[in-house]
C-alpha cells in the first residue's frame, strides 16, 4: 500500500530528520515508512499525523 508520508512532509517544509525528531524515531525509520519498507500501523501513524499536525487517515493513499 502507497502513502502519502512524504508528500504532507514535504507539504509541511519539513526534512526526514525533523519528522524523526516530532516523531521521536529516526530518519532511516521514518525513510522506510514513506518508502513502504515497513509496515505502516496505525500506531506510527498516529505517531506521524501527530508530529505532521494531520489525521492519521490523511497518510493513506485514497484511490481517486
Amino acid at each position: 500500500m502507497t502513502n502519502r508520508i512524504a508528500e504532507i512532509r514535504k507539504a509541511r517544509g519539513l526534512t526526514l530528520q525533523e519528522l524523526a525528531t516530532r516523531a521521536a524515531t529516526t530518519n532511516q525509520q521514518v525513510s522506510h515508512l514513506e518508502r513502504g519498507r515497513r509496515k505502516l500501523s496505525y500506531e506510527w501513524m498516529e505517531r506521524l499525523a501527530s508530529a505532521m499536525s494531520c489525521h492519521p487517515l490523511d497518510l493513506l493513499d485514497h484511490p481517486p
